[in-house]
């Protein structure tokens, strides 16, 4: 998702970070994006794809906008995999941020992103080498039929910045997210398995001297994925003191979001081998697939989160500084009627220590 043309800096963190960030406790990436105070522009070009991004300030630099547009594909890449077939991997992603001051006090903006990852393949053979020296084998495998994949996303965010005083920040964003996901393929494979010649002195050698199975399975999905999320929050900084030594900061956040979403997995695979179907069975007009899954799931629910959390940060001599920040989050979920309640609490210090480069 990250495009580093137009992205001003990055924060990330592994673990352990506030409240405001949200609910989950794995990682998260806060990004911010560029605000072009003159004209700038970026072009590249591979054998892999390319990108175009442009920035640039307008109407006296009241208005503001950074877009980036990348294509990827990865041909030359997967003609290196075992398996050899027509592969059509191709990545399409544009994103917009755009930006109005309304007056002094309050500013507009706006955030689209459109991202396409589409993956055909048609698998004509694959051949791989298994084993060790005394008993080398060759597994080959003969392909029909083709896979297609596709993941779209639709982004969409407004929200209006409110600076009703140089000290606090009000924040009112809506936005929107569509996802479609699907997986179609019909795949059959007919494999063999043989050993190969290990006499150095051959004239066969690594050529294959005897067959251990043979065999063929059909894989088969139709499977669906589409998810609507729409969302409305509000946020606020309020900075209680600033000065050379000490900075104090409050921050809250509420959200409500509408979460919709269609699961549908229809997935089946036969396996056949030396003219029986695995697992067995004594009836050939009932035969028994190796594994099936087929399921459905619709679900609609709503997400109302809210959090606060209070920063201290000191300022000492030789860049010596610490932070701490400690803050609460809760969130309720339609879904299983819950409401979890989370502290947490960060405290972090700089030594002030620099690299001393040796000449």
């Amino acid at each position: 998702f990250p495009n580093p043309d137009m992205i001003d800096k990055i924060h990330f963190s592994a673990g352990g970070f506030e409240a405001r960030y949200g609910d989950k406790l794995s990682s998260v990436l806060d990004i911010t994006y560029k605000r072009p105070r003159e004209f700038s522009g970026s072009a590249s070009a591979s054998f892999m794809g390319g990108s175009v991004s442009l920035a640039s300030p307008m109407m006296n630099r009241r208005l503001r906008q950074v877009t980036g547009f990348r294509y990827r594909t990865l041909n030359a890449v997967l003609k290196g995999l075992d398996t050899q077939g027509d592969y059509t991997p191709v990545y399409t992603d544009l994103q917009s941020y755009w930006t109005y001051d309304i007056s002094e006090k309050v500013e507009l903006g706006f955030l689209g992103v459109y991202s396409r990852n589409k993956y055909d393949v048609i698998p004509k053979n694959r051949e791989t080498e298994l084993g060790n020296f005394n008993q080398a084998l060759r597994f080959t495998v003969y392909f029909e039929g083709q896979e297609k994949t596709a993941y779209e996303t639709f982004f969409g965010a407004l929200n209006v910045n409110v600076k009703s005083t140089p000290d606090l920040l009000l924040k009112f964003t809506g936005s929107a997210f569509r996802t479609y996901e699907t997986e179609r393929y019909d795949i059959l494979g007919q494999y063999r398995l043989s050993e190969l010649d290990r006499d150095l002195g051959s004239d066969n050698f690594g050529e294959p001297i005897k067959i251990l199975g043979v065999g063929t399975y059909l894989d088969h999905a139709r499977n669906n994925l589409e998810a609507t999320v729409l969302a409305a929050n509000h946020k606020g900084t309020w900075h209680i003191l600033r000065t050379a030594t000490r900075h104090h900061e409050l921050q809250w956040g509420v959200e409500a979001r509408g979460e919709t979403i269609k699961d549908k997995l229809s997935e089946w695979y036969l396996l056949d081998s030396a003219d029986y179907s695995i697992p067995y069975t004594s009836d050939p007009e009932n035969l028994q697939l190796q594994s099936s899954v087929k399921s459905k799931a619709d679900l609609n629910s709503l997400r109302a989160s809210a959090y606060i959390q209070h920063a201290w940060d000191w300022n000492g001599a030789n860049d010596r500084n610490w932070s701490l920040v400690a803050g609460v989050r809760a969130q309720n979920w339609s879904y299983n009627q819950q409401t979890v309640v989370s502290p947490r609490l960060r405290v972090a210090y700089h030594p002030g220590w620099k690299k001393i480069t040796a000449r």
